[in-house]
């Protein structure tokens, strides 16, 4: 999927299918990324493959990421083709697609209380109007059971959370352990 930024620059979510890295020479050093989107609810359609061009020191970054990885990679478009871009960063956290009540977070978990049935994690994620954040996204019922197993500290997840006199319930979640995605939970009412 493809999101914007609360400064309005574009973000791709997806997962790498191929990786060229170590193309040019020392000045100019490019690594070339095809990646397909991610689908976060089952009933979506099968989603587009992108292709980005990483120059010198988003080359060196992109060297470090393999195919099957998940990529969260800011850009800009080419004009002349819609499904390639030049990456400019690739984001470890970020709050998009803000709106009344809602917003998509992609964040590591930094810390996770379990009790009584609602499990509460706290993320921490960076955004370039107001620097460090974190949010409390707290998970109920089944989802809170789902929540205690499937996510660990060292994970980040990407949630698509409502927010109430602060506090932020998601309705869907996919893990990413080590940079490989896992498991997505979500509450039915919003499938």
């Amino acid at each position: 999927m493809i999101v914007t930024t609360e400064d309005k620059k574009n973000v791709f979510l997806g997962v790498i299918q191929k990786i060229k890295k170590g193309l040019g020479n020392e000045e100019n050093e490019l690594v070339i990324i095809k990646a397909k989107e991610i689908q976060l609810f089952q009933n979506e359609e099968s989603k587009q493959s992108y292709t980005f061009l990483c120059w010198r020191h988003v080359a060196k970054q992109a060297a470090k990421k393999n195919a099957g990885d998940f990529l969260c990679v800011q850009f800009r478009a080419d004009t002349g083709d819609p499904f390639r871009g030049i990456a400019e960063r690739f984001p470890r956290s970020g709050k998009f697609l803000s709106g009344p009540g809602q917003s998509l977070i992609y964040a590591p978990i930094m810390n996770k209380y379990y009790e009584k049935n609602v499990c509460s994690c706290v993320l921490e994620f960076w955004t370039r109007l107001d620097g460090l954040r974190y949010e409390i996204c707290s998970y109920s019922n089944y989802m809170a059971v789902k929540a205690a197993a499937k996510i660990d500290l060292k994970d980040s997840v990407l949630c698509f959370m409502t927010t109430h006199n602060g506090v932020s319930t998601p309705y869907a979640t996919t893990t990413i352990h080590n940079n490989r995605i896992g498991e997505t939970f979500y509450e039915d009412a919003k499938n």
